[in-house]
């Protein structure tokens, strides 16, 4: 039996137990407790530095006859000794029965591991208290607000104090509950940013997602804010509070506008000026022979005494003028295109700039009688200025009439369509086409012609293109010389 084993009997003064009385020891017991005359003895003589527990576990099992286990110690000899104890009643002799193992190397293991454990206790919730101290001057000091999102409640549960910047205290900002965002994010971008926080159910630990928005202050004011936001709980493997660091780049946001805005009257400077170039060349090649020969003309007439010849001459004049009066105004449409304003932006229907265009060109229509069909069911109206999209209708009807194909009837195809952002427009005709190797790069070219047997100024398809490229939108080309031409224009809206 490796357990010590003894069996006492309490000694009773008056009905109260005072002590107990060892009546019998196993060998283990001599050995563990070096008594090899234990029996007889009083418990409190050989062990009088016995614990208390062991004394009222002793009258617990005594009087309610159930046994009992425990652990319990011995001062002996000035060291502490513990013991896992078993006591059981024996009712027949009055006496208890006692087994005990020595377990105080174990209980110094599991000591000197509770130190352990106890002083790395300390030691973290020191570093956690300074941690949180840390953290704690952070948010007191830092411009930008730190904030922690309850997902399941769509609601703030904590906010620093930063946001007393923006004219707030975080009791103001918790009594808004679920309505936080709504009181303070802008409108327009109330759905995105309510739509991130939904999705921010799916982040995985350590995953950061950034995000822009605008928050009003307590006066009114909308602050540009750059947001990031992380896990910062989990429940069941699943996020249920996020922490959030909103910076506020109100000041770089307005530096950037403003740099764009700088930017955009660079551009247009420089496009005015490739316009101002093109006029001088226009008014150097496209005026210089018309005025060139009215001089000539005139010269003929003063020095000549024909009067037949100076009739013939003089019919001449009305030539020479049409063609001055042609370069003239499309001089004049490029600057009207160049100083209108968008304050006419409108919502057109292009069913109305179509009937606008065909009753201007009613007498070259009925000349020609080509087959024109339409279909604007899939766009019908635009957000645009009504005067650039007349133009662009007007100017390439005008070209499928004036380049249609003599060996047959003329046919011209308009319709729209949404393709992305844009509105398509697409004109197909049947005319002669173009040959886009010879004149491909010189097609959208200011005062360039697409034969040199063509009438006009060659300023349709540089309007048309200086119209649509200026509001982002673009043109592509689709011809077979003898078959026909394809204009495809991607009209970009304007913001109403």
């Amino acid at each position: 039996m490796n357990q010590a084993f003894c069996t006492i009997k309490p000694v009773n003064e008056q009905g109260v137990i005072k002590d107990y009385r060892i009546s019998e020891t196993n060998a283990t017991f001599r050995k563990q407790t070096g008594l090899d005359d234990a029996e007889g003895n009083l418990i409190s003589d050989l062990f009088p530095g016995i614990g208390e527990e062991w004394l009222k576990k002793f009258e617990y099992v005594l009087y309610s006859g159930k046994p009992c286990r425990f652990e319990g110690s011995v001062i002996y000899q000035t060291q502490k000794l513990w013991y896992d104890v078993s006591v059981f009643p024996d009712q027949e002799y009055s006496c208890l029965a006692v087994l005990f193992k020595n377990i105080s190397a174990r209980k110094k293991i599991q000591q000197y591991f509770r130190k352990r454990l106890e002083e790395k206790v300390k030691q973290r919730t020191a570093e956690l208290e300074e941690s949180r101290d840390f953290i704690k001057r952070i948010t007191e000091t830092s411009p930008d607000i730190f904030y922690i999102i309850d997902l399941d409640l769509t609601r703030l549960t904590f906010i620093s104090e930063s946001v007393s910047s923006y004219g707030y205290d975080a009791e103001r900002i918790y009594s808004w509950g679920t309505n936080v965002f709504r009181e303070l994010v802008h409108p327009d971008d109330l759905e995105e940013r309510m739509k991130n926080i939904h999705q921010m159910a799916s982040m995985k630990p350590g995953e950061v997602r950034e995000s822009e928005f605008r928050i009003r202050d307590q006066s009114g004011k909308w602050h540009f804010i750059y947001n990031r936001n992380t896990v910062f709980k989990l429940r069941n493997d699943q996020p249920y509070e996020v922490l959030g660091i909103a910076q506020d780049i109100t000041t770089r946001k307005l530096a950037e506008d403003a740099f764009a805005l700088e930017r955009n009257k660079n551009s247009e400077l420089k496009r005015i000026n490739e316009v101002m170039d093109t006029f001088v060349f226009a008014v150097a090649h496209d005026l210089k022979a018309p005025v060139s020969n009215l001089m000539t003309l005139t010269n003929i007439i003063e020095q000549t005494g024909d009067i037949s010849l100076k009739l013939e001459l003089q019919k001449k004049y009305r030539v020479i003028i049409d063609i001055l009066n042609k370069t003239i105004t499309g001089l004049l449409d490029v600057i009207s295109v160049e100083k209108m304003k968008e304050s006419g932006i409108k919502t057109l229907s292009l069913e109305n700039i179509f009937a606008i265009v065909r009753s201007e060109l009613k007498e070259k229509i009925n000349e020609v009688r080509p087959l024109i069909k339409t279909d604007f069911s899939c766009c019908g109206q635009i957000n645009y200025i009504e005067p650039y999209l007349i133009s662009i209708f007007r100017n390439l009807i005008t070209n499928a009439l004036k380049y249609r194909h003599e060996a047959r009837p003329l046919s011209i195809e308009i319709s729209s369509a949404r393709d992305g952002r844009y509105c398509l427009l697409t004109f197909r005709d049947n005319g002669i086409g173009i040959d886009l190797h010879a004149y491909g790069d010189d097609l959208f070219k200011p005062f360039k012609r697409l034969s040199r047997g063509s009438e006009g100024t060659g300023i349709g398809l540089h309007l048309i293109k200086n119209i649509v490229t200026r509001n982002n939108g673009k043109i592509e080309v689709r011809s077979v010389p003898g078959l026909g031409t394809a204009f495809l224009i991607y009209l970009n809206e304007y913001n109403l």
